[in-house]
């Protein structure tokens, strides 16, 4: 029953994540993506924290208790339990910012695409000005030399 819950809890999860990364494609807000991310790697740290913390205070408590052993085990899968959820939160995070990474790499690329494009735009001008250039001294010399030869 717990591992059916587990599953649909997670189906769900996936859910919820693929609606909000097409919403987020469609609004292109990727600042909110990051304050996500960063929001989810803070929370799992504080998941962390306290599963340790009670680990601890579980752990002292068990050695007041007939079968210490039993309890450590116990106080153990707690905390395994708790830091498991907390790092799915942190791959949560860590998708966000890998899918973060992969759009900034794609602007970063389509910029200089541009810039390269604009260059090459601009080099073509100038040596269509170049061009026009010579072929006007082409033709004054041209006129020059006519006028020598026709004195």
């Amino acid at each position: 029953m717990k591992r059916l819950l587990w599953v649909v809890c997670w189906c769900w999860a996936g859910l919820v994540w693929a609606a909000e990364s097409v919403e987020a494609d469609k609004a292109d807000d990727w600042d909110v993506l990051r304050t996500q991310a960063k929001e989810l790697r803070t929370q799992a740290k504080e998941m962390k924290a306290k599963a340790q913390r009670e680990f601890e205070v579980s752990h002292k408590a068990c050695w007041e208790k007939f079968l210490v052993s039993s309890c450590q085990d116990d106080a153990r899968q707690v905390q395994r339990e708790a830091n498991k959820e907390a790092n799915r939160t942190d791959m949560e995070a860590l998708a966000i910012e890998r899918r973060i990474a992969a759009h900034d790499r794609e602007v970063k690329l389509m910029k200089k695409a541009q810039r390269l494009q604009e260059r090459d735009l601009k080099a073509a001008e100038r040596a269509e000005q170049i061009r026009i250039e010579d072929e006007a001294n082409r033709l004054r010399l041209e006129q020059k030399q006519k006028k020598f030869d026709g004195s």
